[in-house]
């Protein structure tokens, strides 16, 4: 059932504010519905508009008994509860919304894995800190590299010594080889 385009709720979807009428059945702007009121024993009433994103989207209606239930106090008491209930319903839009983009991350992170890992290239990414922070499979077995040198938190320095100290750089003293090949590295990093 849709809410009809007039009275007290509709206003406060319409206004963006709270609507009240304390006398419900001598109220005549609530006259078309006094008879199911009265019927129903509703004697005062008022509604607070609910928002989502800063836009109306639902209300929350409060029936009274009596007529002039509704005090400055407990209007402003609901009116902070509808501004709690908006409040919410922001925090489970945005939880919702977190959800999804890193549930779209999490599909572009593992495709990108895969790529990574299928590409017929021996490739490692390394930060501006100098640490290892991707690598492939082919890269290793290219650079015959063991597992254990590259784990998390590994630096590229450790690499750079591994393939020094086993010859790979030529003769020379294996720490002026990573020394020259980190300043390299470095000195790369500022034309970026």
């Amino acid at each position: 059932r849709s809410i009809p385009k007039r009275g007290l709720s509709w206003r406060a979807i319409d206004s963006g504010a709270h609507t009240m009428a304390n006398d419900f059945l001598n109220d005549p702007e609530t006259a078309p519905f006094h008879e199911e009121a009265r019927r129903r024993g509703v004697r005062a009433f008022a509604a607070f508009p609910i928002r989502q994103s800063g836009e109306v989207v639902g209300i929350i209606n409060v029936y009274a008994g009596t007529p002039g239930f509704f005090t400055d106090d407990l209007l402003a008491t609901l009116d902070e509860m509808a501004i709690d209930v908006s409040f919410a319903l922001d925090n489970l839009e945005r939880e919702a919304a977190r959800k999804r983009a890193e549930a779209a991350l999490a599909a572009k992170t593992e495709l990108l894995r895969n790529t990574f890992e299928n590409i017929g290239q021996g490739i490692s990414l390394v930060d501006r800190d100098l640490r290892v922070v991707g690598w492939n499979r082919r890269f290793l077995d290219l650079l015959d590299l063991p597992e254990s040198l590259l784990k998390e938190g590994a630096v590229a320095e450790d690499v750079l010594r591994f393939n020094a100290l086993r010859g790979e750089y030529g003769p020379g003293d294996p720490e002026e080889q990573v020394r020259k090949r980190i300043d390299l590295m470095r000195r790369l990093d500022e034309y970026r």
